[in-house]
């Protein structure tokens, strides 16, 4: 690829209240918002996701989320080399389940970050997936949840994956965040 070191750009999908699907909007109290967003620095991409509440939390918000931080925290320890990838989704989405939340699917919990002109790319933290994760990858670990009528929540990381684990590569809080 020729002056792929010149590629540079921003990226994100932000919805607001209660469609996860809306492309922002005007913020009322109680709202979520939902920020995924990235940047693309001399043909790298970055991905990062995190969610706000305008005010207070509800209940129901407040336990979407904590049973997200559950999984994101169960399959977090397992982004290390030698483990498959199939492995991370199985944990992550068992870890859903005995939060309360039993019906959660996902087609995937990540993936790849690197040279590519996506916000997403191969290889996928997925059910199917053979891939095992070695040292050097660049991945995006995240634990989304698109609910209709109650909106959209994401936690998300890039990580480099070290010889005996990995590196988050932000130092952003990952808890919900109240404004």
């Amino acid at each position: 690829m020729r002056n792929v070191q010149n590629l540079t750009g921003v990226w994100e999908y932000i919805s607001v209240g209660e469609n996860p699907w809306t492309k922002g909007g005007i913020i009322a109290h109680g709202d979520l918002i939902k920020v995924d967003v990235g940047c693309l620095m001399s043909g790298y991409t970055s991905d990062t996701g995190r969610t706000f509440v305008c005010g207070t939390p509800s209940t129901l918000q407040a336990s979407l989320f904590a049973a997200l931080q559950t999984a994101y925290d169960a399959g977090l320890p397992l982004l290390k080399p030698g483990i498959a990838m199939s492995e991370v989704h199985r944990v992550t989405t068992e870890a859903m389940g005995k939060a309360g939340f039993p019906g959660y699917t996902r087609g995937h919990f990540g993936h790849g970050l690197g040279a590519g002109l996506g916000s997403e790319e191969w290889p996928f933290l997925s059910r199917q997936s053979d891939v095992i994760i070695e040292p050097g990858m660049v991945l995006a670990f995240e634990t989304p949840w698109y609910v209709d009528g109650a909106g959209g929540m994401i936690i998300e990381n890039q990580l480099l994956i070290t010889a005996d684990g990995h590196e988050i590569m932000n130092r952003l809080p990952s808890g919900l965040v109240s404004l």
